[in-house]
C-alpha cells in the first residue's frame, strides 16, 4: 500500500486489487477536518486499506 501527502491535511492511500484477473487498484482520498476529525473519500476502498491508513495517521492508536 501506498500513502501519499498531497498537501496539509489530505492524503491519497492506493492499493493493488486484481478483479477478474484484470488490475484495477484501489484509492482512498483522506481529508482531515478543521475539527481534527477525518473524512475518508473512497473509490472501490477495501476494509484493510481503510484500516491501514488510519493506523498510519493514528500510530498509537489501540485498534
Amino acid at each position: 500500500m501506498n500513502i501519499v501527502s498531497v498537501a496539509d491535511n489530505l492524503w491519497v492511500a492506493r492499493q493493488p486489487l486484481r478483479f477478474l484477473g484484470v488490475e484495477i487498484g484501489t484509492r482512498m482520498t483522506v481529508v482531515r477536518l478543521s475539527n481534527n476529525d477525518f473524512s475518508l473519500l473512497q473509490i472501490l476502498c477495501t476494509f484493510s486499506l481503510r484500516l491501514t491508513t488510519l493506523l498510519y495517521l493514528y500510530p498509537d492508536s489501540p485498534v
